[in-house]
């Protein structure tokens, strides 16, 4: 397994999320393959932001996150400055992870995204492991 402890300063909450959910997230379609996550799965994950689209009456729809499309509508749900540094964070996130190889950065037209890697696995699964492990009730001492 590898160690979380060559990792300098360690992994953010974002981080271990984007990981985690890189395992564990069901494929939904061709574009959800197993280990593959977008942007927009983690703005609507992590940060709760609600995917849909505005009808003709100016009304929300709310609809499943689709890959290549607008899901998130900046200045009306979520505020523009807001909007644009989760971009950042996110990204940011993403190319850290890059960088120690646990996840391969893929982008598109107008979507990005990553795929984990080997190595990504092996710490995703230590940090389930650790998650599980602290949630556990110590046995009482005889």
């Amino acid at each position: 397994m590898a160690k979380l402890e060559i990792m300098g300063r360690g992994l953010s909450g974002l981080q271990k999320y984007i990981l985690i959910t890189a395992v564990t997230k069901e494929p939904s379609d061709e574009y959800h393959a197993r280990g593959r996550l977008y942007n927009a799965d983690i703005f609507s994950g992590f940060y709760e932001w609600q995917s849909g689209y505005y009808d003709c009456n100016g009304a929300f729809v709310p609809r499943p996150i689709r890959v290549g499309s607008t899901n998130f509508h900046p200045g009306k749900l979520i505020d523009q400055k807001k909007y644009n540094t989760v971009q950042s964070v996110v990204r940011k996130a993403c190319d850290r992870l890059a960088k120690r190889e646990l996840v391969v950065g893929l982008v598109g037209r107008s979507w990005a995204g990553i795929e984990i890697t080997d190595k990504g696995r092996e710490v995703a699964a230590s940090l389930m492991a650790k998650s599980t492990a602290e949630a556990q009730p110590n046995e009482p001492l005889e």
